[in-house]
């Protein structure tokens, strides 16, 4: 299912919202019009919902921009930095050396408690090339040492698709499963119709009468993610949920 043709299945399946999105405007004779560029919005937002929920995007190379001496952690969500915005990362590799957990055996990342365990002096120590990559709270990743180099590196893990762009988009396939098409759509038709909804009103009201779209959700998640954390790959990570 393309863009256009997900577009075309929400416009015919519910009145959306006027006050929510751009593109869905009221004509003087009171009549709802409901363009393009609104459904666009919402089709957009449902996918990426609908990413988050299951874990069905997965990228083995999303560069990673290093800045030389850099203190603070990168922002994994900022496209300056990724080249796709990472909802969890499995493993950092940095100038071809993949890093491990605190273990030293198997790949991945620390956990902060870890990390703040053994280099309590981080901030000031002296950079060089990262051997230590840590997740933070607020979709953040440290590494350790501070860069001395802008190094190649890469992120693997789970992502987040792009937003969508109205007429630049309309003949690209929605950027998740297409077994999950139609899911989305229905979650789009959940965020634009009255009363305003959250995400988790809009899931709630995509569940009420068919609770199989919770159920397929639901499996969708441990099937991505058992793919792959085992215990022997999902790191030291909290909050793998």
């Amino acid at each position: 299912m393309t863009l256009a043709d997900a577009r075309e299945e929400l416009l015919a399946q519910a009145r959306l919202d006027v006050n929510l999105y751009k593109g869905l405007t009221l004509t003087e004779e009171g009549n709802y019009v409901e363009e393009a560029a609104g459904a666009t919005d919402l089709i957009s937002r449902a996918c990426i919902w609908w990413s988050k929920l299951t874990y069905c995007n997965y990228d083995d190379s999303v560069s990673l921009t290093l800045t030389v001496n850099q203190t603070t952690p990168y922002d994994c969500r900022d496209l300056d930095v990724v080249s796709k915005r990472i909802l969890r990362p499995r493993t950092v590799t940095i100038n071809g050396t993949t890093l491990t957990r605190r273990d030293g055996l198997e790949y991945g990342l620390w956990t902060y408690a870890e990390f703040q365990r053994h280099y309590p002096t981080y901030r000031t120590d002296s950079s060089g090339q990262p051997r230590i990559a840590v997740w933070l709270p607020g979709d953040k990743l440290r590494l350790y040492p501070k860069t001395d180099s802008a190094y190649t590196s890469y992120i693997e893990g789970w992502t987040i698709p792009d937003d969508l762009v109205n007429g630049e988009d309309d003949n690209e396939e929605l950027p998740v499963p297409s077994e999950d098409h139609q899911a989305v759509v229905r979650l789009a038709v959940s965020f634009g119709t009255l009363p305003n909804a959250s995400e988790e009103e809009a899931w709630r009201r995509m569940s009420a009468n068919d609770n199989w779209w919770r159920e397929q959700a639901e499996r969708r998640s441990r099937e991505n993610r058992n793919a792959f954390l085992g215990r022997k790959t999902r790191g030291s990570c909290p909050d793998w949920r």
